[in-house]
């Protein structure tokens, strides 16, 4: 299958002329000395023929010597629209090598911006993408490069950029205005472009900023997808699938891109990628697996309901007049038996809700244990009271961090494309400041979610036992929601010990005598105490963790794990520091919103000092 070709300049392996240029700046010093000496302390001649003063042009134009180069232009009145002998402007040397100044000087003495020359008939712009020069490609669209002129292959900078994978110009591109799926003379757009060379970033953003992942090059018939299964790239695969490929997408030669990781580029790992996408569609398998499978509300159900079976199963089992051998035989024949119909459903593409699932489901047999077997055995005023606010606080703060806003940052397209190319123009665009997969600026400690697919304010964690990320808006209520999780778990301990004691008769203090008959006689009960003493135990010591680095190290769970990765947890000398540490008072008030005038107030009216603490980074 013929291909187009990949961009490049001169002979393919060289971004430029292969020659280095070593000009004389004077007819009367030699070549081999000029090469050596300082070019800004040379005195300018009058004299020098039209070859070396081309090649001291484009040597000044390399090194960006601005002072040379505008004494040479001004002394000879020279045309910066003259090529040299390879055929290549000053303005082309100069966006190569990223002189801005330089650049800026040439388009005044009027410089065409949109001049193509040099072997691959590229333009300054190519050539400024080529080396990923940001400055550059800013520099020569504020002064009218047209971004759409093609070279020699037809390609545009936008696709350029996407060939050699620099997201930061493809970003910058697409805000000034230039259409995501745009073509180049073989129908291949920017997001084909990405996949066919394997540039994982740039095709992430593309997609996230509305490319059509299913349009085919005029050439071959190709979508995105078979690009991807003919560089036999898997991320890039799992990408396309992700957001709504067509697995089943025929090319002009009548292939699929299963078809293609099958014979023209066999690859086992693509091939795997499809074919379980194909199974999750309904696509592949018998009569019975392709529509059981095509039935998402109803594999959803079962998914979800495979922790609360899967625990009551257990619970019951311990409750049978069998030998421990037995018991955990069928425990075992369960559990492969539920792992193959598992894989039957292709349960694994909602691998990332298993532990919100597991959470639903065993919470609930343990809440309907507490309120339908232990408190009716050991009712009383106090007892239901505490246990109804315990699971109303719970259930509250639950619902607020599993289905609240953590602090998605999520501005329009409009000031998402603005923001970019303010960033551009201020010379300030960097990972640090922007998400290339959102296309967002992001504020300080805010921080991409793979799993959420957005960048969130703040973000502690992604937790997923709550399904959802934890952030800014949200973190109050999952500590909330820790501590009323222990504290329900202690209550749960606390009537499960009760009502086996009443039940099982025993009024031994020892609790080690004690486990022996109250397995015997009330095997589930013992069977969710020790499942609450566990789970309790984990639950406490993420809830003392999260309150330390609230309130102490004044930080997110993200920050201490990757303290050492970002910049402003250091000082100019290297030294460790936090900036945002205002002491315990001063954390807590912040993370809680709260003003501190209030309490300045309630304090100076006790005649105490307190001095309020600020609450921004300067």
């Amino acid at each position: 299958m013929e291909e187009p070709p990949v961009s490049s300049f001169g002979d393919a392996s060289q971004p430029f002329p292969n020659h280095t240029v070593y000009p004389s700046y004077s007819s009367n010093v030699p070549s081999t000395a000029s090469a050596v000496a300082d070019p800004a302390k040379e005195v300018l001649s009058p004299y020098l023929p039209p070859a070396e003063l081309s090649a001291a042009l484009v040597d000044a134009s390399q090194r960006g010597n601005l002072e040379r180069l505008k004494q040479l232009v001004e002394a000879y009145d020279y045309d910066v629209n003259t090529p040299d002998r390879e055929d290549c402007s000053l303005l082309q040397w100069a966006a190569l090598n990223n002189h801005v100044q330089c650049i800026q000087f040439l388009v005044d003495r009027g410089a065409n911006v949109n001049y193509t020359g040099g072997e691959l008939r590229a333009t300054p712009m190519h050539w400024a993408t080529f080396m990923g020069n940001l400055a550059a490609v800013v520099c020569l669209v504020k002064n009218g490069a047209d971004a759409t002129v093609v070279n020699r292959d037809g390609c545009g900078t936008l696709h350029f950029a996407c060939q050699r994978g620099f997201s930061h110009i493809v970003a910058f591109l697409l805000g000034k205005g230039l259409d995501v799926n745009l073509r180049d003379q073989f129908g291949m757009t920017p997001l084909m472009w990405s996949t066919k060379v394997s540039a994982v970033d740039p095709a992430r953003l593309l997609i996230n900023m509305g490319a059509d992942v299913n349009l085919k090059d005029r050439m071959h018939g190709n979508t995105a997808l078979h690009w991807a299964a003919l560089n036999t790239n898997i991320s890039v695969c799992q990408l396309l699938l992700k957001h709504g490929a067509d697995v089943d997408a025929l090319n002009a030669e009548g292939k699929t891109p299963l078809a293609i990781s099958l014979t023209d580029k066999r690859n086992r790992y693509i091939e795997d990628v499809l074919r379980k996408h194909r199974q999750e569609k309904g696509l592949e398998g018998s009569w019975l697996t392709r529509n059981v499978a095509r039935n998402d509300d109803l594999i959803k159900v079962l998914f979800n309901m495979i922790p609360f079976v899967t625990f009551i199963f257990i619970g019951l089992t311990m409750t049978l007049a069998w030998s421990v051998l037995w018991k955990i035989l069928f425990i075992v024949l369960y559990c492969v038996g539920t792992f193959y119909v598992g894989k039957w459903l292709n349960f694994f593409r909602f691998a990332d809700r298993f532990p919100l699932a597991v959470y639903i489901g065993c919470k609930t047999c343990v809440i309907a244990t507490v309120c339908f077997i232990w408190i009716p055995s050991i009712v009383s005023f106090w007892s239901i009271t505490w246990w109804l606010l315990l699971l109303s606080g719970l259930m509250y703060t639950f619902g607020r961090t599993w289905l609240g806003d953590p602090g998605f940052i999520s501005p329009p397209k409009e000031d998402k494309l603005q923001a970019v190319v303010e960033l551009a123009e201020k010379n300030e665009f960097n990972v640090v400041k922007l998400c290339t997969s959102c296309m967002v600026v992001k504020p300080l400690r805010s921080k991409h979610c793979s799993i959420c697919g957005k960048c969130v304010d703040r973000m502690d964690h992604h937790c997923p036992f709550t399904g959802n990320c934890v952030g800014k808006k949200n973190h109050r209520f999952f500590v909330g929601y820790l501590i009323f999780l222990s504290l329900a778990g202690v209550y749960t301990i606390w009537a499960g010990c009760t009502y086996v004691g009443m039940a099982c008769g025993l009024s031994s203090q020892h609790f080690l005598l004690t486990i022996g008959p109250s397995l015997h006689g009330c095997p589930w009960s013992m069977y969710v105490i020790i499942f609450s003493l566990g789970f309790t135990a984990w639950v406490m010591g993420m809830a003392v963790m999260q309150i330390h680095q609230i309130s102490v190290m004044a930080m997110t769970t993200n920050e201490r794990i990757n303290q050492r990765r970002y910049g402003h947890f250091r000082d100019e000398d290297g030294t460790d520091v936090n900036p945002f540490n205002k002491g315990f008072v001063g954390n807590c008030l912040e993370f809680f919103e709260c003003d501190a005038n209030v309490f300045k107030r309630l304090f100076s009216r006790r005649g105490a000092a307190y001095t309020p603490l600020k609450t921004s980074l300067v």
